[in-house]
């Protein structure tokens, strides 16, 4: 984990428990190897460490409570847009869903995985490919 996180896990033991991670990999005594092993898995969801291991970036200050936080607005959002379409004549636009980290690559994961679109694309790749066979004889 050293290797591929060592910046954020230096980052985290400073800032969640005081400690160099230098100093454990000094071999002074101070902390041994297990411990830090064990505060490392401990460390909370919201921390660097989880969020690059998570994916990156995007990810920091993630935790349970901050997820909880968007589900709340998004209701409210969706009540208001209740209130307001009962209310109105016009259309109203429902609300968007409010970003999440990771939304880019599962909906990147959504168009792979869909069946529909997957279909799709192979028979418009077989059109373009019919359609360069015909033009190339004449």
């Amino acid at each position: 984990m050293i290797s591929e996180h060592g910046d954020a896990l230096i980052a985290d033991f400073r800032e969640y428990y005081s400690v160099r991670l230098l100093d454990v990999l000094k071999f002074d005594g101070s902390l041994n190897i297990a411990e830090a092993a064990i505060l490392a898995r401990k460390l909370p969801p919201s921390s660097r460490t989880v969020a690059a291991v998570q994916g990156g970036d995007e990810y920091w200050g993630w935790d349970f409570e901050r997820h909880v936080l968007v589900s709340i607005l998004e209701a409210i959002n969706a009540g208001n847009h209740l209130f307001a379409s009962a209310n109105s004549k016009k259309k109203i636009k429902p609300p968007k869903r409010l970003p999440r980290p990771g939304d880019e690559e599962r909906k990147r994961k959504e168009r792979e995985n869909n069946p529909f679109a997957l279909m799709v694309k192979r028979q418009m790749d077989a059109l373009k490919k019919k359609q360069k066979g015909d033009a190339s004889h004449e």
